[in-house]
Parts: structure tokens; sequence; C-alpha cells
């Protein structure tokens, strides 16, 4: 009975687990989109808060990649957000709808294959995973209902074939779309890689014919090249086969009505095809579609046209600086190449990235807040240090310093980041030929060191002290309750004050314990939690200032307290009423005293002076 009662539990705990797993798909595919939205709504009225938007998405994506059964399609999903976020530091809204159209089929495709595995293993969940993508497919209210009524059936066939119609009418929308706006190309170039995405949930299906993402890339490829002729042609092929696909699959559909009974049949079919399913789209067409291709040529194109004139700007700015004129114009190229007017967009740019660390890392964002430095520091070892090398090596070498330690730092803190900024304030004033800070200077050399770096490895030595503080924080606690843990009201107060000064570098130690453990593991709930004991830190957020500062006046009031009434003990101070907190024996026994100072026969006395224990006393 007991064996029969163990499976029971076992079965209830595997329901209530994949119960627990659809809820974090369907939830988190909710929570990015509506993320993502928000980040392209943002992106031209407050650039850093669709990188917050952007950033929240992200974080939520991570979070249920380990509930993907596909898992190589996860690091397509982490290209595209890497590349919308490039999108966002160029303020290309149409690149960052492309990007977020990418990252919302990519987690369809996720839903995609947990309905079929769902269906296959009779979990209830397959219901709401159904809902979700004839929504996300546009399918009509009939073919909902149909979809709903089929999945209950389990029929494989024709839940694939109402699911497939759904995509070869938005592919084929998208791709019509692109077609009418031809002349147009933002709008083509939207709408094709809106019917490319799409076609990402569908590749492996046995019924897409020629249709490949390689397609797709080679018709970006035309557009991006001015090529409208071809591209009119290219979308009209694709047109063909989306017309060719969408037939194939009706097809499918019509079969599946036409013998509903005989639903057993297909089982074995369709259980291969759902099993090796993630196979093909775990390959690297995803990531090939992640507007590496298309995305390149499509920014760099706009600034290909108008390179004379920035190009002439940046060359004046470079030679007042310091820049040997034939290397000015060479350095100018190469910024205006990259879609820079100025050199100091560039250094924006880089500002940009930081800014956006700045509020992750203040957020416990740690690992997007490093992105966001290696990304500030990528852009400054590619395009402003072979320039100020040029003319300042010491400042060049400086500056890529503080960027490589910082990005290698363990336990990064704001702090941290506004010194980079400073730095990149400093190679602006460089290239104004204005007065540059010799602060900053000493500043900058000395937080390499202090950061990490050298034989201190990457935690360095602001981390090693505080780790030693939070280790050795119990014995000086202890040796502060034997001294002042007696009777004395005064010396109990002194104690609590000189407590409350031990707690603050207690609560920065034990951040930086959490900051080793997350950088030592790479389990995401783990390293989440660990990285939150960041906000312990006093060098964190203005909160743990404010927390700081309070416990500080309460430090001054119980230290005020504890040493004036000592001193009044003392007879330092007169008052002109006795202390209410003077403990009873110290009253008897200076009144004893000054009654009978020199009592010989007193065992407490000798040659006019008492002595007493100094605890009481004191």
């Amino acid at each position: 009975m007991r064996y029969w009662n163990r499976i029971c539990l076992m079965v209830i705990a595997l329901c209530a687990l994949q119960t627990v797993q659809a809820a974090g798909l369907l939830e988190g595919y909710q929570a990015i989109t509506t993320s993502l939205k928000q980040s392209a709504s943002a992106l031209g009225v407050n650039p850093r808060a669709s990188v917050t938007r952007l950033e929240e998405a992200r974080d939520r994506y991570r979070r249920i990649s380990s509930e993907i059964r596909a898992q190589k399609l996860i690091p397509a999903g982490a290209k595209a957000f890497d590349n919308a976020r490039t999108a966002i530091s160029r303020g290309s809204l149409t690149d960052l709808e492309a990007q977020s159209s990418q990252i919302e089929r990519i987690i369809e495709r996720a839903l995609y294959e947990e309905l079929f595995f769902a269906m296959s293993a009779k979990q209830p969940s397959a219901i709401k995973y159904a809902g979700v993508l004839a929504r996300a497919f546009e399918l009509p209210t009939a073919q909902q209902l149909d979809l709903k009524a089929s999945v209950q059936k389990r029929q494989d066939n024709r839940v694939r074939a109402l699911l497939e119609t759904g995509i070869a009418n938005l592919m084929q929308r998208s791709l019509q779309n692109a077609q009418r706006n031809a002349n147009n190309q933002i709008a083509s170039f939207s709408s094709t890689v809106r019917a490319a995405s799409a076609f990402l949930i569908v590749q492996d299906s046995p019924r897409v014919g020629a249709l490949s993402v390689e397609r797709y890339s080679e018709v970006l490829g035309l557009l991006a090249n001015g090529d409208t002729g071809g591209f009119r042609v290219g979308v009209k092929g694709l047109l063909q086969q989306v017309t060719s696909f969408g037939a194939k699959a009706r097809a499918l559909l019509k079969s599946s009505v036409a013998k509903p009974k005989p639903a057993a049949k297909p089982k074995p079919s369709v259980k291969p095809s759902t099993k090796p399913a993630p196979s093909k789209p775990q390959t690297a067409k995803p990531s090939t579609l992640a507007m590496a291709k298309p995305t390149t040529p499509v920014m760099s194109k706009p600034v290909v046209k108008p390179v004379a004139v920035p190009t002439a700007t940046i060359t004046r700015e470079l030679v007042s600086a310091g820049i040997n004129p034939a290397k000015a114009e060479r350095f100018a190229r190469d910024l205006a190449e990259q879609g820079y007017s100025s050199f100091s967009k560039l250094l924006d740019a880089i500002s940009l990235q930081l800014a956006s660390a700045l509020i992750d890392v203040q957020n416990a964002r740690i690992d997007s807040g490093r992105e966001s430095i290696s990304s500030a520091k990528n852009l400054f070892n590619q395009g402003v240090s072979p320039i100020v090398k040029e003319a300042d090596p010491g400042l060049a070498a400086r500056a890529s310093n503080l960027f490589a330690a910082t990005e290698a730092a363990s336990g990064v803190r704001p702090v941290d980041i506004s010194t980079l900024l400073s730095e990149v304030d400093v190679v602006r004033q460089w290239s104004r030929q204005q007065p540059m800070s010799a602060m900053q200077g000493v500043v900058s050399t000395a937080q390499s060191w202090w950061m990490g770096g050298g034989a201190l490895g990457s935690f360095g030595l602001r981390g090693i002290i505080f780790l030693l503080v939070a280790l050795a924080f119990i014995y000086p606690i202890y040796l502060l309750r034997l001294a002042f843990g007696g009777r004395n009201p005064y010396w109990n107060y002194i104690g609590i004050a000189m407590l409350l000064l031990f707690i603050p570098p207690l609560l920065e130690g034990i951040s930086w314990v959490g900051s080793l453990i997350a950088q030592s593991t790479e389990i995401v709930p783990v390293k989440n939690f660990f990285n939150g004991l960041t906000s312990l830190s006093v060098l964190q957020n203005p909160l743990a200032q404010m927390i700081w500062a309070l416990m500080l006046i309460v430090t001054v009031i119980f230290a005020t307290i504890g040493f004036r009434g000592i001193a009044a003990q003392f007879g330092l101070i007169r008052t002109r009423t006795p202390l209410t907190n003077e403990p009873a024996s110290v009253k008897s026994t200076s009144s004893q005293q000054i009654r009978n100072p020199t009592n010989p026969t007193n065992p407490n006395s000798s040659a006019g002076r008492t002595i007493v224990e100094w605890d009481e006393e004191f």
C-alpha cells in the first residue's frame, strides 16, 4: 500500500511541476512581450527607460531559459537581445522592433514545442499553450475554437495544420506589405523581418519546401544594397513559396477533417516529429537571422551617403586635439563608416552604455551591467583608444586599464562605473583641448589597483579587505561584550555605540561575500539572490547611505549619553542633581567615602584613596 502511495505522490508532484513550468513560460512570454513593447515606445522619448525595459525583458528571458526544452534556441535569443541593445544605442527604432519580433518568435517556438509535448503527455497545460499561440498567430475565432477542440482530442496533425495555416497567413501579409513598400527601405525591411521571424517557428516542417532562412537573408541583403528591383523579385519568389506552404497546410487541414476517427494512427508518425522537432531549430538558423546580415548593411547604408561632410568635421576635430592631419583623416573615415558624425558622438555612445550599466548595477542586475561595461570597453578600445594614443599615450593606457579592470573586477559597484564615466569625460576634455582633472588621474590609477588585477586577482584589495572584515567581525563583538557588558548602564551605552559603528563594515563584508558566491555559480536563482546582497553595501545606492547616516546619528546619541554619564561619575562634569541612572551601589559608596574619606578600617581604602570595582564605579 505504501508503494502505491509513493507512486501517486510522484505522479502528483510531476503534474504540479509541469503546471508550474507552463505558468513560468506563459507568464514569462507575456512579461517579455510587454517589456519589449514598452522599450520600443520609450526609445524616442527616453533612451534610458528604453534600455531599462529591454533589460527587464532580458532578465525574464534568462529566468525562463531553463524551462525551454530546445536549449540551443537560447543563444539565438541572447544574440537578439544584444542586437536590440545595439539598436537602442544607435537610436534605431526599426532595428529594435526587428530584434523584438525575433525574440518573441523564438519564445513562441518554445511554446510550440511545449504544446505538442503536453499533448503527448496528456497534460492540461496544452490548452493554455494553444490559446496563447492562437492569439499570437492571429487565428480567426472559428479556428481558435477548432484548435482547442483538436488539442483536447490530441489530433496532432490537425493542430499542426491550423498553426501552420496561421503562420503562413502572417508571412504572406508581411511580404505583401514589403512588396508594396519596396521604395521605402525602412518599412520594407520591417515587414520582411517580421515574415522571416515567423518562419523560424515552422522552419523544420516538411511542407516548407524550398523556403529557408538563407532565402530570407538573401532578400534582405538585396534591400540593404539598395537593389530595389532585385528585392521585388526576391519578395515575389518568397511569396510564391509561402503560398505553396500555406496551400499544403490547408490540404493537411482538410485531410484531417475527412478522417477524424483514425486519430490513433497518426500518433506514431507524429511522435517522432515532435521529439526531433527541437533539433532543427536548435541549429544556427535562428542566430543566423539575428539581424547579423541584414542589420549591418541596413544600418550602415544611411551613413555611407553623407560620409564627406562628417569626415571633414571629424578631421578638424581631431587635428585640433593634436592628431597628425593625415592620421586624423584616416580616423575620421573609420568613425564615419561606423556611423558617428563626430568624435563626441562616439564618446556619447560610450557614456550611454555606461549609464545603462550604472542603472543595472544599482538595481543588482550585475550580469546585465557587466555586458554594458563590456560593450563600452569594446567601443573605447576600437574607436577612442587608437586616436588618443596618437597624441597622449599615457591617457589612452590609463583609460584602457581602467576599463579592463572594471570589466574583470568582482563586486562591481556604482562608484566604479561613475569613475569610468569621469574618465570618459577626461577624454572629452582632451579632445576639446580643455584642462583635464589632475585628481581624476590619481583616482583612475588608484581605482585600477583598488578594484583588482595583478597578484591579487580580479577580487582586488577592496574585496579582500571587506571579506576579512566580515570574517573577523565576531571576535571584536565578543570582546566588546566582555568589556562593556557589566552593570553600569553608561558603559552599556558606549558598547551599543561601538556596536553600531561595526555594523556598516559587517554589511559591506556580507555584500562582498555575496558577490564572490554569485560570481562562482551559474545557477540563476542563486546568482540573483547573492547579487541582491550588493544592496547592503554603502557604496550601492542612496538608500544604504541614508540608513548608514541614521545609524551614525543613533551612534552619536548613545555615545554622548554613555560618555557624559562616565564623565559625571568621574566628577569631570558638575551636575546640580544626581544622575537618575546612577547605580545604587555607586551612590552608597560615594556617600560613605565623603563621610569617612580616610577610614583605615575600610578594607577598600588605602592612604586616602578608595578602590572599588571598576565596572561599578566607572
